[in-house]
């Protein structure tokens, strides 16, 4: 009997959660602290997952070929690759041992700052677009996105620009920065391993 009432309980939360502001604080703290306690890497695995269904969704699912298979798969986690890339640039250019705040206590502390928001911004948003797909995951198998079917839109063109920008600037930031291989090499370590927490 306490089963049954506690599965009514619960059942009558699912059909209110969504009245109630209590729930929606909570939630938008666990997806704070998760996307600051958890590094890139991390987030880097969730959007690889995402695309790993979005393969399956458009090949096996669809039927679709290969080349739009990729073309979607593609534009579908552009935004989340993009944010991922900032972040990174975010992490590299701010990182305390870098030239850009290693200047003074007081930049350093703003850059501190900055770099937090800089990464757990890019997070959050690829945390937030991720869990929804994996809670609707039968909705999002079904529904086909205009990204197979029509050409290059202008927010994919700059999610493409941003790609393109943050690499260039990954690239040259041992020269840029005057950092030190070992210290970039660590700072992606430190912010791509998963399992680096």
């Amino acid at each position: 009997m306490e089963i049954q009432s506690a599965v009514s309980a619960l059942r009558a939360f699912a059909h209110r959660h969504d009245e109630m502001p209590a729930f929606h604080a909570g939630y938008l703290v666990l997806v704070v602290l998760t996307a600051a306690l958890l590094n890139l890497g991390v987030f880097a695995l969730l959007v690889a997952t995402h695309m790993s269904l979005d393969i399956v969704k458009y090949h096996d699912f669809h039927g679709f070929s290969w080349k739009l298979t990729a073309k979607g798969t593609l534009r579908e986690s552009l935004i989340d690759v993009m944010l991922l890339l900032i972040g990174l640039v975010f992490a590299v250019y701010l990182h305390h041992g870098a030239g850009v705040i290693a200047l003074s206590g007081f930049l350093r502390a703003e850059g501190t700052i900055i770099r937090a928001l800089g990464m757990i911004i890019p997070k959050l948003e690829v945390f937030q677009h991720v869990l929804h797909i994996f809670l609707t995951t039968r909705e999002h198998l079904v529904v086909i996105e205009p990204a197979t079917t029509t050409g290059w839109s202008r927010l994919d063109c700059f999610c493409l620009g941003v790609i393109a920008l943050s690499g260039v600037l990954l690239v040259f930031a041992i020269p840029l920065l005057d950092l030190e291989p070992s210290l970039f090499q660590n700072i992606l370590t430190e912010e791509l391993i998963p399992w680096r927490l």
